[in-house]
């Protein structure tokens, strides 16, 4: 849940999850799909790094930002749809490195004091660290930085343009 620049409160309901070698792009939208945000995972650490980009997107800006990704990351396989998620339940560390959990598939389950209640039907685990990453030193991995990136202003006034 989010506030966006006009103070209403914005719930995310759908997600989508993309990958490149270097990061994790985690995609939320609300409801009426009209508010975009973004989270993004590094997969190149051995430690959690997370940030959540400052920006509401809308479905264009989205699109526009996702083909900015994966137009920057093409020589080195560029951007791809991993699975589609009803939520994040959160990351963890096992053995080496971190997991990312999801909530895959989420179902009915009935209604406490008028409040929907939804239990979790499916869940996938992700592996933070990509394979590439986990072998090679981090100075013989290519610049994964897109060319071109947009700079953009949210409406706090704050810049957008270096979140890639």
């Amino acid at each position: 849940m989010f506030s966006d620049g006009s103070g209403q409160r914005v719930v995310l309901e759908k997600f989508e999850l993309y990958s490149t070698k270097a990061h994790y792009y985690l995609v939320g939208h609300d409801k009426a799909a009209t508010a975009f945000r973004l989270l993004k995972l590094s997969r190149l650490e051995a430690e959690l790094e997370a940030s959540e980009d400052p920006c509401t997107y809308t479905k264009a800006e989205c699109t526009a930002l996702l083909r900015r990704i994966r137009d920057g990351n093409t020589r080195i396989g560029g951007l791809q749809s991993v699975c589609k998620a009803a939520g994040l339940i959160g990351c963890f560390r096992f053995l080496e490195g971190f997991y990312l959990l999801l909530v895959t598939q989420r179902r009915y389950h009935g209604t406490v004091c008028g409040i929907l209640s939804l239990q979790q039907a499916a869940q996938r685990v992700l592996q933070q660290c990509h394979q590439y990453f986990a072998t090679a030193r981090l100075d013989d991995v290519p610049c994964c930085r897109p060319e071109g990136v947009w700079d953009r202003q949210d409406a706090a006034g704050t810049s957008c343009a270096a979140f890639c």
